[in-house]
């Protein structure tokens, strides 16, 4: 049985997270890291379909909290089932960038 006065633990682990929600980004205020650059565990700041409104929610975080860790998230398929991604790198010196560039191609 919990005392009175004692706080509820309200942080996650990451993938519990990704679990409580479908298809939206979710800022995560990170309280335990795995590893350098790897959360674990956070608390749910907030939670939106638009990824504009968490990054504008992430800003007023970060300014009311420097040195607070967050991180973002999208709780959905990040690749629908039955897509093929191609990634591809070309690499461009930098006199063909400014030729092509001059030459508006």
């Amino acid at each position: 049985m919990a005392k009175k006065n004692e706080k509820k633990d309200d942080t996650f682990r990451i993938d519990e997270i990704r679990e409580m929600f479908d298809n939206e980004w979710v800022l995560v205020e990170v309280t335990r890291l795995r590893g350098p650059g790897q959360p674990s565990r956070g608390r749910v700041l907030a939670h939106h379909k638009s990824r504009m409104k968490i990054a504008r929610m992430t800003r007023k975080f970060h300014a009311a909290n420097p040195g607070k860790m967050s991180y973002t998230l999208f709780s959905g398929e990040v690749i629908p089932k039955g897509v093929v991604v191609v990634l591809m790198m070309i690499e461009f010196d930098r006199a063909t960038l400014i030729l092509r560039h001059k030459r508006g191609g």
